[in-house]
Protein backbone atom coordinates (compact mmCIF):
# COMPACT_ATOMS: atom_id res chain seq x y z
CA UNK A 1 0.00 0.00 0.00
CA UNK A 2 1.35 3.83 -0.75
CA UNK A 3 1.23 6.21 1.75
CA UNK A 4 -0.83 9.32 1.52
CA UNK A 5 2.48 11.32 2.77
CA UNK A 6 6.18 11.86 1.87
CA UNK A 7 8.63 9.82 3.98
CA UNK A 8 10.42 11.73 6.55
CA UNK A 9 12.57 14.17 4.65
CA UNK A 10 16.40 14.08 5.05
CA UNK A 11 17.77 16.58 7.30
CA UNK A 12 21.21 17.33 5.46
CA UNK A 13 18.83 18.01 1.94
CA UNK A 14 17.72 21.19 1.57
CA UNK A 15 15.73 20.61 -2.03
CA UNK A 16 14.36 24.13 -4.20
CA UNK A 17 12.27 23.32 -7.15
CA UNK A 18 12.56 26.58 -9.71
CA UNK A 19 9.77 26.58 -12.60
CA UNK A 20 9.31 28.96 -15.53
CA UNK A 21 5.92 30.40 -15.28
CA UNK A 22 5.25 32.34 -18.17
CA UNK A 23 7.93 35.68 -17.86
CA UNK A 24 9.05 34.60 -14.10
CA UNK A 25 10.87 31.59 -12.40
CA UNK A 26 8.50 30.43 -9.45
CA UNK A 27 10.46 29.17 -7.07
CA UNK A 28 9.54 25.91 -4.06
CA UNK A 29 10.83 24.59 -1.03
CA UNK A 30 10.68 20.86 0.10
CA UNK A 31 12.89 20.65 3.19
CA UNK A 32 13.09 19.57 6.84
CA UNK A 33 11.49 21.99 8.81
CA UNK A 34 11.14 24.35 5.90
CA UNK A 35 11.41 27.80 7.04
CA UNK A 36 11.47 29.42 3.58
CA UNK A 37 8.86 30.82 1.70
CA UNK A 38 8.29 30.52 -1.99
CA UNK A 39 9.04 33.61 -4.47
CA UNK A 40 9.55 34.79 -7.75
CA UNK A 41 12.31 36.10 -9.68
CA UNK A 42 12.49 37.59 -12.80
CA UNK A 43 15.61 35.91 -14.23
CA UNK A 44 17.15 32.47 -13.57
CA UNK A 45 20.46 33.38 -12.23
CA UNK A 46 17.85 35.87 -9.69
CA UNK A 47 15.91 32.71 -8.72
CA UNK A 48 19.13 30.73 -7.65
CA UNK A 49 20.93 33.42 -6.23
CA UNK A 50 17.92 34.00 -3.71
CA UNK A 51 17.35 30.50 -3.02
CA UNK A 52 21.16 29.72 -2.61
CA UNK A 53 21.09 33.17 -0.24
CA UNK A 54 17.94 31.45 1.88
CA UNK A 55 19.40 28.05 2.30
CA UNK A 56 22.73 29.30 3.85
CA UNK A 57 20.51 31.76 6.13
CA UNK A 58 18.23 28.39 6.88
CA UNK A 59 21.58 26.05 7.64
CA UNK A 60 22.54 29.14 9.79
CA UNK A 61 19.94 29.05 12.47
CA UNK A 62 19.68 25.31 12.27
CA UNK A 63 21.76 22.16 12.89
CA UNK A 64 23.23 20.87 9.77
CA UNK A 65 25.38 17.83 9.20
CA UNK A 66 29.07 17.58 6.83
CA UNK A 67 27.09 16.41 4.07
CA UNK A 68 24.44 19.06 4.03
CA UNK A 69 23.57 19.65 0.36
CA UNK A 70 21.16 21.83 -1.47
CA UNK A 71 19.75 19.85 -4.30
CA UNK A 72 18.48 22.75 -7.07
CA UNK A 73 16.00 21.43 -9.64
CA UNK A 74 15.32 23.56 -12.56
CA UNK A 75 12.47 22.87 -15.01
CA UNK A 76 11.81 25.15 -17.96
CA UNK A 77 7.98 25.38 -18.10
CA UNK A 78 5.49 24.23 -14.83
CA UNK A 79 4.68 20.57 -16.29
CA UNK A 80 8.13 19.93 -16.70
CA UNK A 81 8.10 17.67 -20.34
CA UNK A 82 11.26 15.91 -20.55
CA UNK A 83 11.77 16.15 -24.31
CA UNK A 84 14.58 18.84 -24.12
CA UNK A 85 17.65 18.83 -22.54
CA UNK A 86 17.96 17.10 -18.69
CA UNK A 87 21.06 18.37 -17.55
CA UNK A 88 23.67 17.31 -14.78
CA UNK A 89 25.35 20.23 -13.77
CA UNK A 90 28.22 20.66 -11.58
CA UNK A 91 30.94 23.20 -10.92
CA UNK A 92 29.92 26.87 -9.69
CA UNK A 93 28.83 29.84 -11.22
CA UNK A 94 31.60 30.94 -13.44
CA UNK A 95 33.06 27.47 -13.70
CA UNK A 96 29.68 25.56 -15.05
CA UNK A 97 30.28 22.01 -16.16
CA UNK A 98 26.55 19.89 -17.71
CA UNK A 99 26.07 16.53 -18.80
CA UNK A 100 22.82 15.72 -20.99
CA UNK A 101 21.43 12.64 -18.79
CA UNK A 102 19.90 11.81 -22.45
CA UNK A 103 22.83 11.49 -24.92
CA UNK A 104 26.10 12.37 -22.76
CA UNK A 105 27.07 15.31 -24.17
CA UNK A 106 28.76 17.93 -22.37
CA UNK A 107 28.39 21.71 -21.78
CA UNK A 108 30.22 24.42 -20.22
CA UNK A 109 29.62 27.75 -19.58
CA UNK A 110 29.64 30.93 -16.41
CA UNK A 111 25.88 31.06 -15.59
CA UNK A 112 23.05 28.50 -15.70
CA UNK A 113 21.86 30.55 -18.54
CA UNK A 114 24.68 30.36 -20.48
CA UNK A 115 24.68 26.64 -20.40
CA UNK A 116 21.43 26.11 -21.41
CA UNK A 117 22.15 28.22 -24.71
CA UNK A 118 24.71 25.36 -24.88
CA UNK A 119 22.75 22.60 -24.82
CA UNK A 120 20.44 24.36 -27.47
CA UNK A 121 17.67 25.61 -24.97
CA UNK A 122 16.42 29.13 -24.37
CA UNK A 123 16.31 30.29 -20.79
CA UNK A 124 14.06 33.50 -21.52
CA UNK A 125 11.45 31.30 -22.90
CA UNK A 126 9.32 28.20 -21.50
CA UNK A 127 10.83 25.18 -22.63
CA UNK A 128 11.32 21.34 -22.19
CA UNK A 129 14.41 21.51 -20.59
CA UNK A 130 15.64 20.40 -16.77
CA UNK A 131 18.66 21.01 -14.56
CA UNK A 132 19.88 19.52 -11.56
CA UNK A 133 22.21 20.66 -9.56
CA UNK A 134 23.69 19.86 -5.98
CA UNK A 135 25.72 21.74 -4.27
CA UNK A 136 27.40 21.32 -0.85
CA UNK A 137 25.65 23.65 1.63
CA UNK A 138 29.86 24.37 3.09
CA UNK A 139 30.37 25.70 -0.01
CA UNK A 140 31.50 29.35 0.72
CA UNK A 141 28.77 30.60 1.88
CA UNK A 142 26.39 29.71 -1.32
CA UNK A 143 27.43 32.70 -2.80
CA UNK A 144 26.64 33.47 -6.41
Amino acid sequence: MVADFLAEPNPDLLIVTILRHRRDWRTMWIGPGQSSSDFRAATLSAAVASASAMAAEFYRTNPVGVAAELLILIFGRRMPVFDGPQLLVTGEPGRFTAKDARDGLLFAGATLEDVLAAAGANPAQAGDYAISWTRSISAPRLGL
